[in-house]
């Protein structure tokens, strides 16, 4: 799922995003310019939408 970090932030503020730990691997970053951009890996233990707690791994683009 795509979200903004507005709506990401929110949702964690909220109790529909749950998270319990992270462990941040492939954590790159481009400069072109005055301008950089990451792009990196998490793997998460969260419970999300009222389900319950599971480990899996997210993609995160920050800029």
């Amino acid at each position: 799922m795509r979200q903004s970090k507005e709506k990401f932030i929110k949702a964690v503020l909220n109790g529909t995003l749950n998270y319990y730990s992270a462990e941040h691997e492939n954590l790159p970053i481009e400069i072109n310019g005055d301008t950089a951009v990451l792009v990196g890996q998490s793997y998460v233990a969260a419970a999300v939408f009222g389900g319950g707690r599971s480990n899996w791994y997210l993609l995160f683009v920050y800029n």
